[in-house]
């Protein structure tokens, strides 16, 4: 019971008090309102009470409010700097597929013109010719074993460059050639055939028993 008095005295107080204070703004009729209120609570001690708990609940709600407010900005910037994160590496990477797509068309020009290098050799493909496929691979490459006094000519196809050394319009040299070199190591050669400058099977030009 004394601390409900207590509480109503230090309510009355404070509501007496903004009263007072805000004395000069208020309008006549607001005037009266609030001393009919002060009136009133003071004859009901529990109903100020109940306001004064109100107050306390609601000032600890608008503090939680406030709180989330600032949990809310927060996260924002976080998502906002998260986002600029993320744009700065799209770009990046799209950066680096630029540079990876121009990569690939200069080793595709360089590929092209080493086709037309070994295709522009003065060698006469018409009739029957035999050549010794050494490998096939995606960037220029000849074996360091290879010896490059023999011809040497490329292809680029599906996206491989097809190397090939000799030319032959006997199938028995080039069969020693082949030899020759799964002996010094390249053990992928074997010969192709082309006729009339079309590369054909094997077997089309030279009979399966004789190969």
């Amino acid at each position: 019971m004394r601390m409900l008095t207590i509480l109503s005295l230090a309510a009355l107080f404070l509501i007496s008090g903004q009263v007072q204070a805000q004395d000069a703004k208020l309008t006549k009729e607001e005037k009266k309102y609030w001393k009919k209120q002060l009136k009133d609570y003071k004859k009901n001690p529990e109903a100020l009470k109940d306001l004064t708990l109100d107050v306390e609940k609601y000032k600890q709600q608008a503090d939680d409010y406030q709180q989330q407010l600032n949990f809310l900005e927060s996260e924002k910037a976080q998502q906002e700097s998260r986002v600029s994160q993320l744009e700065a590496d799209n770009i990046q990477l799209n950066n680096r597929l630029l540079e990876a797509q121009n990569q690939i068309q200069r080793l595709s020009d360089e590929n092209d013109t080493f086709a037309s290098k070994g295709n522009d050799m003065g060698e006469d493909m018409n009739g029957i010719v035999f050549k010794v496929q050494i490998g096939a691979y995606e960037k220029t490459y000849i074996p360091e074993n290879l010896d490059t006094s023999e011809s040497i000519t490329f292809e680029a196809a599906d996206g491989m460059q097809k190397v090939m050394v000799g030319y032959f319009r006997d199938y028995g040299q080039a069969k020693d050639l082949m030899k020759h070199m799964k002996k010094i190591g390249l053990k992928d050669a074997w010969v192709v055939a082309y006729q009339d400058g079309v590369r054909v099977d094997l077997t089309s030009v030279v009979p399966k028993a004789d190969q």
